[in-house]
This record gives structure tokens, C-alpha cells and sequence, in this order.
């Protein structure tokens, strides 16, 4: 029947939906494994190509889902993102849900073939579907891709619960096939009785002369009345009996991953004390370092060389107060900015002994980083503030050293050094005492993936754009 829709949409193209008819004819050659037809048949694709966003969008699901099947991967994700693209161009109230279906296969085969990433960018685009449209969809291959990502990265505390989710829509689609079954049942038994009623009152017509006849056809009716009441007390107590083993294992099951879940507690609270145990002692190693060079310092009398040591200790001071901070807070994962810029601000004021001709101006906004971006953002500052204090303000001229880091927008954020003194020599050609620092700031810079500039307004000022990176975004423990 879908190949004579076909057909006959092909005759009269400008008919509407009848395009449906052709994915439809593929996905029953790959329900039975026919998969070299599947591939003949989609030859007819070149001669009538779809035309709408809808058509598109079924074509390319039906082309990723055949490729998947045989094994060709690279085929199956080009399709699979083809599929997507066009999804966006067709989402509405009433195609969401094909759309959830689309993206769902999507990230299930990122999960089946190991990119936990990509698959759950398309879980998230299902979840903010289901927000923007405030639908619940429950589809099987969205938990199971759940349960595939989580699994990868190692959750297996929401692994559990996606596996628990696909497992009951298992059950409620097998329920509902079971219902069906029990509903044919009931017509037929229905259809069956009224018949046998039909030849019963044909036979009391025709046997109205012999009572004793119709007193054995009622004794026979008993008789089997009274056998299929036995007949159901016995399945509605076998059906009792299988319902109390099944909640005894269940009831057991739910212990077991009770166990489970209380053991992956223990797990979690050993690695976070082992992780702010690792900080603890790498703080107090650089802290140890910094003492060794304040020992070296003592040896030495070249000038240069006692600055270069000093600059060393700042840097390593800078790293020690992030590592201190992860150990001290219960948040292991992030730096609150504000208190460890403000800490390492006051830290340089004491080591340069600093009196009132320089004062600062500090405006932090409440943001959280990474260990990965906060050290390098540390020592950017470290640097800027320490070439200020040194080269802005000669023979203790009066100043004032500007530091602030805003958040410009969702996860980008500007960092802005600037004071009002002598400037910064921009010629690139010529070497400066600072010329170190600045290498080591625009090679920090790199890091972050930020965007630098520095120049002389009235001063110097030092400008960082930056965005925050996946891994500050997705961190949680």
C-alpha cells in the first residue's frame, strides 16, 4: 500500500505529504533486513528529490538509521546531522515530537559509538525543547543514550536512574500490547458466546418436545460454567502468586542498589577528601619553594637577580593562594574570584611594602572558575599589578592601579588593568625591564583563548576578554 501511495504521488508531485509514503517503504525494508533493496529503492530519491523541510528531515532519518544498521558509521552521522539541521527549520507545536524522536536517535548513536560529548548536546537540545514547548516526551532511546553518556563519564548514580526510566517505558509499551491482546481476546470470547447462545436457543427451538434433553443441556452448561470459574480462580491466583515473587525480587533489587548507592557515597566523600588532601600538599611544596628562594635571596647581591627571584615568588604565591583556597573551601572544584583577587592584591601591597602615594581600586563581580582558568588569570594579575608598582609611579609619585573583572555576558567575561602612570613602552623591537612579564602575559593569554590588548590611555591599561572554559561549565561534584 505505501508503494502504490508512492506511486501515485508521483504522478501528481503537488499532491502534499504523499513523500511520507517513501521513508515509510524503507523503514519496512529494514525491519526485515532487506537491506540491499533498502539501498536500491532509495535510488528513486534522485529522481523525485523531497522539497519541504518535513520531507527533508524524514529522508535523511530514514538514510542515518539504514547506514547504522549496516555498519557504516561515518554515512550514518553525516545523515544523522543532515537530519538535525533540517529539524530546526521544521520545529512547531506539531512536529516537536518528531523532532525529540529525530534528536534522540542522534544522541543515542554518539553514545553507542562512544562520544559522550556530542551525544549529550543533543540530550540538552531535547531537554530545552521539552521546557520551551512544556511537554514531557518519553522515549526510549533519549534514556538509553542518557544512560550510555553517564555510564562513559562515569555517573553511575544518574546511569541508574536513566536505565530505570528506559525500563519502565519497556514495560508500560509492553503493557499496553498486552491490554490489546486481552481486548482481541475479549471480542472473540464475547463473539464465541454469543454464538454458542445463538445454537443453544436453535436447539431448545428444536427440542422443545424432550425436557430431558434440555435438563442435560442445562446440567452441561453448569458444568462448564462451574469449570471455567475454576479456570479463572486458578489464573487469578497464579496471577497473585507471580505479582508476590515479583515484588520479592524487586524489593530485593532495590536493596542491592541501595548498597550501591551508598558505597558510590563513600566513594565520592574519600575522593574529595583526597583531592583537597593533594592541594593541601601542593600549596604547602610551593610555599616550601617560596622559602628556598627567600634562603637563595640572602646569597645573592646582583640587583637583577634579586628581582627575578622576587618576581618567581609572587608567581609562585599566586598559584599557592589558589591551591590554599581549594583546600580551605567545600566547593573543590571552583575559585570564588573576588575574595582570591582581593587576597593576592593585598599579598603584593605587603611584599612591596607599599605606602600611600599608590592606592587601588578593585571591582570584582561574584564569578566562580575553574583551577585551569583561575591560575593563569592569577598570574596575568600578579604580573600587571607588579609592573605598575615597579615602573608606573617613579621616585614615589602619587598613583592609582585599577582592577576589575565584570561578566560581560553568559560566560564571558572582561578582565581590566589600567593605572595613571608613566605608561608602557610599545615598541616591540626594544627590550624593557618588564619585557619577560609581558611575554609571559600574552603567552597566559593564549591559554585562556582570550582576546588581549594593551595600550596607553593616560597610563597603561591591560584588557583580557575571555570566555569561561566547558570544563568550569560542567564540573560538578
Amino acid at each position: 500500500m505505501y508503494k502504490k501511495s508512492f506511486e501515485v504521488g508521483t504522478k501528481n508531485i503537488n499532491s502534499g505529504s504523499w513523500y511520507k509514503s517513501f521513508p515509510l517503504i524503507i523503514q519496512l525494508f529494514i525491519k526485515d533486513k532487506n537491506y540491499k533493496e533498502a539501498l536500491d529503492y532509495f535510488k528513486k530519491a534522485d529522481a523525485y528529490p523531497p522539497n519541504t523541510a518535513i520531507d527533508i528531515f524524514y529522508l535523511s532519518q530514514t538514510r542515518a538509521s539504514l547506514y547504522e544498521k549496516i555498519g557504516n558509521n561515518v554515512l550514518a552521522e553525516k545523515f544523522y546531522l543532515e537530519m538535525a539541521r533540517n529539524a530546526e527549520n521544521m520545529m512547531s507545536t506539531r512536529t516537536s515530537r518528531n523532532v525529540v524522536i529525530g534528536y534522540s536517535q542522534v544522541s543515542l548513536f554518539y553514545a553507542k559509538t562512544g562520544k559522550p560529548d556530542k551525544a549529550k548536546f543533543y540530550a540538552d537540545k531535547i531537554l530545552d525543547i521539552s521546557k520551551k514547548t512544556n511537554q514531557t516526551f518519553n522515549i526510549q532511546e533519549l534514556d538509553l543514550s542518557l544512560f550510555k553518556i553517564d555510564s562513559l563519564k562515569g555517573d553511575y548514580l544518574s546511569a541508574i536512574g536513566h536505565y530505570q526510566n528506559y525500563n519502565k517505558v519497556n514495560d508500560s509499551l509492553y503493557n499496553v500490547s498486552k491490554n490489546r491482546e486481552i481486548e482481541e481476546l475479549k471480542i472473540q470470547y464475547e463473539t464465541l458466546k454469543k454464538e454458542d447462545n445463538i445454537k443453544t436457543l436453535e436447539m431448545q427451538s428444536k427440542l422443545q418436545q424432550s425436557k430431558l434433553h434440555r435438563s442435560r443441556l442445562l446440567i452441561n452448561l453448569s458444568i462448564g460454567s462451574i469449570l471455567l470459574l475454576v479456570v479463572i480462580i486458578g489464573l487469578l491466583y497464579n496471577s497473585y502468586k507471580v505479582k508476590q515473587r515479583n515484588n520479592k525480587e524487586l524489593m530485593i533489587k532495590e536493596n542491592e542498589i541501595s548498597q550501591q548507592n551508598i558505597k558510590l557515597q563513600h566513594l565520592l566523600e574519600d575522593k574529595e577528601w583526597l583531592i583537597k588532601e593533594i592541594h593541601h600538599r601542593v600549596k604547602n611544596n610551593l610555599q616550601t619553594v617560596i622559602s628556598l628562594l627567600n634562603s637563595q635571596s640572602a646569597y645573592i647581591d646582583n640587583d637583577l637577580a634579586l628581582s627575578t627571584i622576587k618576581n618567581s615568588q609572587h608567581r609562585i604565591h599566586a598559584m599557592s593562594l589558589i591551591h590554599q583556597k581549594l583546600y580551605m573551601s567545600e566547593n573543590i572544584s571552583t575559585i570564588n574570584m573576588p575574595i582570591y583577587i582581593n587576597e593576592l592584591i593585598e599579598y603584593l601591597k605587603d611584599s612591596f611594602n607599599l605606602k600611600q602615594n599608590i592606592r587601588f581600586k578593585i571591582n570584582i563581580d561574584e564569578i566562580e572558575l575553574d583551577v585551569s582558568q583561575a591560575i593563569p588569570l592569577g598570574l596575568i594579575i600578579n604580573e600587571a599589578v607588579t609592573n605598575s608598582i615597579k615602573y608606573a609611579f617613579p621616585d614615589n609619585s602619587q598613583g592609582i592601579i585599577s582592577v576589575s573583572l565584570i561578566t560581560k555576558d553568559t560566560d564571558h567575561y572582561l578582565l581590566t588593568i589600567s593605572d595613571n602612570g608613566t605608561g608602557i613602552t610599545l615598541n616591540p623591537d626594544k627590550k624593557t625591564k618588564n619585557s619577560f612579564g609581558m611575554s609571559l602575559i600574552k603567552g597566559l593569554s593564549d591559554d585562556l583563548d582570550g582576546k588581549f590588548s594593551i595600550e596607553n590611555s593616560n597610563g597603561t591599561l591591560l584588557q583580557l576578554s575571555f570566555e569561561k572554559n566547558e570544563q568550569s561549565q560542567k564540573h560538578t561534584i
